[in-house]
């Protein structure tokens, strides 16, 4: 769903915070542990000093999204529908649905008698776009390259930031990740709680092995990758610990996607007043 340059990327820096912070004071912040992957605890304050620390651009068009005087942050969309010429199918439906609901509401109102003081309401389902890990991984891969060439242009004025993150948000559901146990000598065989493969319903880009090695490879100085998936759930990896991370993915993962079915429901109710 399309929002206003500025408002998707402060939307997604608020929500990183939310899921980072919680509800402690943005003067003292801490960062949950279980989101921060290959930080140590001074790390992780100072990563949590540099997240209190940014502005907003005050030019919109330029990178990058968030600066501080220690580093910046620049955020993109990635999807898992691809559509023509390197578009989302996902982000067209989005921007059909925002319409039709926005119609929904016209419709609400325009329709209720004041009269009736009564609770209306309408309701619609609209089925997303199927999503496809290799339309994600070459969604992420795509919108990295490309920022990366603005990051270039902007390291020409400030060679030397000290922090340089990229934050990356998946919104799309229906991604799903299958932990694959391969052992053998099993033949079907109970071992109690200790064969409990992982299912994940929206994808994480800490179990990714190939997208992990991938950023690696391609970091070239980005220190942080921040992943804010579907279900809002933060991941900060510190890049040059990404060959340590890797080392805890014992099985790699079977990712597919799933169809989903996205409900709206919109109301009214009209009250008297004396």
């Amino acid at each position: 769903m399309s929002c206003n340059r500025g408002d998707s990327e402060k939307r997604a820096l608020s929500l990183v915070k939310e899921g980072l912070f919680g509800t402690i004071s943005a003067n003292d912040p801490v960062c949950d542990s279980r989101c921060m992957f290959g930080f140590n605890s001074d790390e992780a304050d100072c990563f949590a000093g540099f997240l209190s620390s940014l502005a907003p651009n005050a030019n919109l068009s330029l990178f990058p999204d968030f600066v501080s005087p220690d580093g910046f942050i620049e955020h993109f969309r990635v999807s898992a529908s691809s559509g023509k010429g390197g578009g989302s199918k996902y982000f067209e439906r989005q921007s059909e649905i925002k319409k039709q609901v926005e119609g929904m509401v016209e419709e609400l109102y325009s329709s209720t008698n004041e009269e009736d003081g009564l609770f209306s309401t309408l309701s619609a389902a609209y089925v997303q776009p199927d999503a496809k890990y290799w339309d994600f991984a070459n969604s992420f891969k795509r919108s990295w390259r490309k920022h990366m060439e603005s990051r270039s242009k902007y390291l020409e004025q400030d060679a030397s930031p000290r922090h340089q993150a990229f934050l990356v948000e998946m919104s799309q559901f229906g991604l799903e990740m299958f932990e694959i146990i391969n052992i053998d000598g099993l033949d079907d065989r109970c071992f109690g709680d200790l064969y409990e493969p992982e299912h994940l319903n929206n994808y994480r880009l800490s179990r990714d092995r190939y997208l992990l090695s991938w950023i690696l490879e391609n970091a070239d100085g980005i220190n942080y990758v921040i992943f804010l998936s579907a279900d809002r759930l933060v991941e900060v990896i510190h890049v040059p610990m990404i060959p340590t991370l890797i080392k805890f993915l014992r099985w790699d993962y079977c990712i597919m996607g799933s169809r989903v079915v996205e409900m709206h429901s919109v109301g009214n109710v009209l009250t008297t007043v004396d």
